[in-house]
């Protein structure tokens, strides 16, 4: 049995299209980009695309070696520029990696306001985006520990140049308001995060192979899954 979280979760976690119906326990991980598989080939850089193509080139990077091996140099010289002409579009490596941590953020934001949008209501929208969430560290474990690596998530500019963070939050806070109508301002916030660590704390787990084999002995995938989204999710109570 494999220690590693994203090898014991079911088939079907590979990312994909978005669908145009989402259900309860069939969340798909998002792929809104075709960067995301970690087998595309990186775009001949065209001028006046240089951005895009160094976002997309760090994006395979990431996926496939992780952020530790991200070099400004060695992009430059994959897409046949110097590394001057990075530089006028990035002030430096962490900038370059908070954009595109920023983009991925942005992809989640979309299948957010998707599950919104289609769920029957709002504690399943909130339950279908922890699923997606899951198996998002799953499917992508190497950008999921960029996204939140400390020199990123806590850049001295991250607020100002990752807006989606706080977008997804005002989100998911009016979704639990929704999902859990009893609670009062205060509690509401404390219920959001109790449910974001339930979730994370599962995604930091997988992510960094830290689920041995014999904590996993006798356990199904989807148990599991089922039991932090329990955990983060809590009793259902309906508005008093």
């Amino acid at each position: 049995m494999s220690s590693k979280m994203h090898d014991q979760f079911p088939a079907g976690s590979t990312p994909e299209r978005q669908s145009p119906a989402v259900k309860p326990r069939s969340v798909k991980v998002s792929d809104t980009a075709d960067a995301l598989n970690p087998e595309a080939a990186v775009r001949p850089y065209h001028h006046g695309q240089l951005r895009s193509s160094a976002l997309l080139a760090a994006r395979q990077v990431v996926t496939q070696q992780g952020h530790v091996a991200v070099s400004m140099r060695e992009l430059a010289q994959q897409l046949g520029v110097a590394p001057s002409a990075l530089y006028r579009h990035f002030a430096d490596r962490t900038a370059l990696l908070l954009e595109l941590a920023d983009q991925v953020h942005a992809e989640h934001l979309v299948q957010l306001q998707v599950l919104q949008a289609t769920a029957p209501d709002a504690w399943t929208a909130l339950e279908d985006a922890g699923r997606h969430f899951l198996r998002f560290a799953q499917a992508q474990p190497r950008m999921f520990r960029m996204m939140y690596d400390d020199a990123v998530i806590n850049a001295p500019r991250t607020e100002a140049d990752s807006p989606s963070l706080e977008l997804t939050y005002g989100l998911l806070l009016d979704l639990a308001a929704q999902a859990w109508p009893a609670l009062k301002p205060q509690a509401l916030r404390q219920r959001l995060i109790a449910y974001w660590s339930a979730l994370f704390g599962c995604a930091t787990l997988g992510s960094h192979s830290l689920l041995k084999p014999y904590m996993l002995i006798g356990l199904e995938p989807a148990a599991v899954e089922d039991a932090v989204l329990a955990m983060a999710m809590g009793p259902r109570v309906a508005r008093g």
